[in-house]
């Protein structure tokens, strides 16, 4: 029974590890400027202890002793969901520059400090002094101090290495093994409706996304204008359908992902709502994106987006 609760407790303070990461994640503002410090401060920690966790032990601990496996439903939603802001926000977090974060936060510890040394080696030097040995004794005080300070600068230098590191990546790279391993031992079962059967009304309305969950503050707006132009280069016909064809008469889906490659790219969306974007244009442009929209697809399309749709105000 107490292994039982252990593994609980494990997997529930897990889960709430990454629920308040995913939520610092969801609104970081990826600057390089001296608060990344305190944010680098914080990912650090989680990054020591998620590599703490072993994952594996804990998936055969709930096998050995037959646990019901939905206790992980919620832990595996929260990988999902980092895994998910990580692919999204990539290229935001991989342009900080913590080098220069690190550089700052030193500079903001000791650049004042020898400041104030070098101003009193000035006094020092120009006061007059009854004596000269008296101006000697107090230069070489001040010299002491300054050994001191660049001896405490070069221990923070060793010791705060870590700020270096970008953990947002260092971290997705824990949740991609983690989910990896729970989904191993239990994987997801898809439910696919059949053909026949119709969607339920609740379904429907599941699948409904409204331009307020997915688009930032007027961007909605940007991409109407965006429309027309579609419209008038018969990507759209005026009712909002997807009818540009390849030759074989089969919908152009690359064209219609590179042109959702170009509104990202331009920071039209939210963090994070990937699966949302992919069923608000689906429903937009009766037409099926599928797979299409995976990160791993949508790659290779940054760099060609701005040659197809290059007269394109985004």
């Amino acid at each position: 029974m107490e292994e039982n609760n252990n593994i609980i407790e494990a997997i529930s303070s897990l889960a709430e590890i990454y629920e308040s990461l995913n939520k610092s994640w969801n609104i970081a503002p990826c600057t390089t400027d001296v608060y990344q410090v305190f944010r680098q401060t914080k990912y650090h920690e989680t990054y020591q202890k998620l590599n703490t966790v072993n994952i594996e032990s804990l998936v055969l601990g709930i096998i050995t002793n037959a646990l019901d496996e939905k206790i992980l439903v919620r832990l595996r939603n929260l990988l999902n969901n980092n895994i998910q802001i990580y692919e999204t926000r990539q290229n935001e977090f991989t342009s900080i520059d913590f080098h220069e974060v690190y550089s700052l936060h030193e500079k903001q510890l000791y650049a004042g400090k020898f400041e104030l040394l070098a101003k009193d080696r000035e006094i020092i030097q120009d006061y007059p002094y009854p004596t000269e040995r008296e101006r000697q004794i107090l230069l070489k005080v001040n010299t002491t101090e300054k050994n001191l300070l660049e001896n405490e600068r070069s221990d923070y230098i060793r010791s705060n290495a870590w700020m270096l590191k970008d953990y947002y990546t260092l971290i997705y790279e824990i949740s991609k093994k983690s989910l990896s391993i729970i989904e191993s031992y239990f994987p997801v079962e898809k439910k696919e409706t059949p053909a026949s059967e119709p969607k339920s009304t609740e379904q429907e309305t599941q699948s409904e996304v409204e331009p307020d969950m997915i688009f930032r503050t007027g961007m909605f707006d940007k991409l109407l204008a965006l429309e027309k132009k579609l419209t008038g280069d018969k990507y759209l016909n005026p009712e909002l359908h997807w009818i540009s064809v390849h030759d074989n008469g089969k919908p152009d889906i690359k064209r219609l992902v590179t042109f959702l490659v170009g509104l990202l790219d331009n920071r039209y969306f939210l963090p994070g709502r990937d699966p949302k974007i992919k069923t608000f244009f689906e429903s937009r442009y009766h037409v099926a994106i599928g797979q299409n929209f995976e990160r791993r697809r949508r790659e290779p399309l940054l760099d060609g987006y701005k040659a197809v749709f290059y007269d394109y105000p985004f």
